[in-house]
């Protein structure tokens, strides 16, 4: 992992397409960077489980924005497939199609 978080948080998302309406809140203390959209904050690991911090750990997860930093945070997803993260959202947002997956 490079001693520089930014670094490391690009080579998470570069095979990535990430909408432009998700708002990247990154920290750099966090283990993977994060997105902001519609209250929701998602998390996305390396896609090499090997560079993860705990690698047993999936891809991509999600929790409630206001919950961050919790010791009892609940996690509402937890996949390996983008897709599965834009549908979550869709559903939570009570819309049929209105979030455009950039990767499809």
């Amino acid at each position: 992992m490079s001693i520089y978080p930014e670094d490391f948080f690009k080579e998470c998302i570069k095979d990535l397409s990430i909408p432009n309406e998700w708002e990247n809140i990154s920290y750099k203390n966090d283990a993977c960077p994060s997105f902001l959209f519609n209250g929701w904050q998602i998390f996305i690991n390396h896609k090499d489980p090997k560079q993860r911090e705990i690698e047993e750990q999936l891809r991509f997860f999600v929790h409630k924005a206001e919950e961050y930093g919790e010791a009892d945070l609940s996690l509402f997803l937890e996949t390996d497939e983008f897709d599965h993260v834009f549908k979550f959202l869709e559903i939570e947002k009570g819309l049929n199609s209105t979030i455009i997956n950039p990767s499809t």
